[in-house]
């Protein structure tokens, strides 16, 4: 427009003097906004959980653009730059509102130029399938050869085996041969999906027959000590011989299978294991009045130690252990008591680094339990007891 611009000045009350002039004041014409935000939704149906975004908007030439989504569903907004495409993954079933804003930046001689859509989308998550499988095995022995087959009623669809003297296996039937006689704990973890799983676990006496029959049986019992330390997998175990018939002219042999061996009638031995297990063994030799070697009796036995470590221990309300992941992969954990009756469970989808499992132990009767873990295709193990 034309504006009138005056100056009044003055150099004393008498001496006062007015000039005014005219000035043409034009402002340039804003560019014009070209930009236009739109975009459309791939998903056919509510009951896709995974939305694909397709942006196609338009913007305006040759300046920076930018998209900002917001899916509706308190995940955090997606800054982008460009007219970009993104897929969302909705967690539950509802009505979402997503928006797109695309801005195309502020340059020289052109104002930042902004648009914004919103779709309201609707979701419905399926709901899980339930788990109706009940795990069954049956057992067949044939000259110490053992068959071991599952018999679940539901098809699964992975199937893995521990046989409770170090060694696994895998498939719907397998067959396995022990070495020494005693009593192993046999598991079979079945699952048909990723959140249907269970194990079962039984115990089998293995016996192997010997040429002679010898008057001395060898036996043991053993325990952890309470004041035993997982730091750096140390564990010392307090070991009872049972033998029967024993007399004092007879030899006894430890093997705690890691190199070492002991001649004590009751020994108490350290192990550095980073298995979660060793297996030992005890070999009586039988000797007559003139010590003479008569015959040999043998028992081996698998023992277990905690590779994780339960807290707190002992426990009131709930107790946790660690487990440290490279990569994301689920953990499945469950709680036995001495007695191996399964009595709770943990399904969490363990991510990269720490992850905490917790147990609500509130309910359980007081007394020893362990857990068993599974993640990455090995097992291990601890124990706590519930105050």
């Amino acid at each position: 427009g034309t504006y009138q611009v005056c100056m009044h000045v003055a150099t004393s009350n008498t001496c006062i003097r007015d000039t005014c002039f005219n000035i043409n004041v034009t402002i340039p014409t804003p560019a014009p906004c070209n930009t236009h935000a739109s975009f459309i939704d791939s998903a056919v149906n509510a009951t896709n959980t995974t939305h694909y975004f397709y942006n196609t908007s338009t913007a305006t030439p040759g300046v920076a653009t930018y998209s900002i989504w917001n899916f509706g569903d308190g995940s955090p907004v997606v800054n982008s730059s460009g007219l970009t495409n993104q897929s969302h993954t909705y967690t539950a079933s509802g009505t979402y509102n997503v928006c797109l804003k695309v801005i195309s930046a502020q340059t020289s001689g052109s104002a930042t130029c902004a648009d914004s859509v919103c779709h309201t989308i609707q979701v419905q998550v399926p709901a899980p399938n339930p788990c109706n499988l009940v795990p069954r095995v049956s057992i067949q022995n044939q000259n110490n050869v053992y068959s071991f087959t599952n018999t679940s009623s539901t098809v699964a669809s992975s199937i893995s085996w521990s046989f409770g003297d170090s060694t696994t296996g895998s498939g719907n039937s397998v067959t396995h041969t022990y070495n020494h006689a005693g009593t192993y704990q046999v598991c079979m973890h079945v699952a048909t999906s990723n959140t249907c799983i269970r194990d079962t676990c039984f115990n089998i006496n293995v016996t192997i027959p010997t040429p002679n029959t010898c008057a001395v049986n060898a036996g043991f019992r053993w325990q952890t000590s309470p004041t035993t330390s997982t730091t750096n997998n140390n564990y010392t175990i307090y070991f009872l011989n049972t033998t029967t018939s024993l007399s004092l002219r007879d030899s006894i042999i430890w093997n705690f299978g890691d190199g070492t061996s002991s001649h004590q009638l009751n020994p108490i031995h350290n192990f550095s294991s980073t298995n979660g297990r060793d297996t030992v063994c005890l070999t009586v030799i039988h000797k007559d009045s003139f010590n003479n070697a008569i015959c040999t009796s043998q028992i081996c036995k698998v023992i277990s130690f905690p590779n994780l470590i339960a807290f707190p221990n002992p426990a009131q309300t709930s107790v946790s252990f660690s487990v440290n992941l490279q990569q994301p992969t689920p953990i499945y954990a469950f709680i036995y008591n001495m007695q191996n009756v399964l009595v709770g469970q943990v399904l969490q989808q363990g991510v990269s680094g720490s992850n905490i499992v917790t147990f609500n132990v509130a309910g359980l009767a007081t007394g020893y339990y362990y857990i068993r873990v599974y993640y990455n295709g090995s097992v291990h193990y601890t124990r706590f007891f519930k105050q």
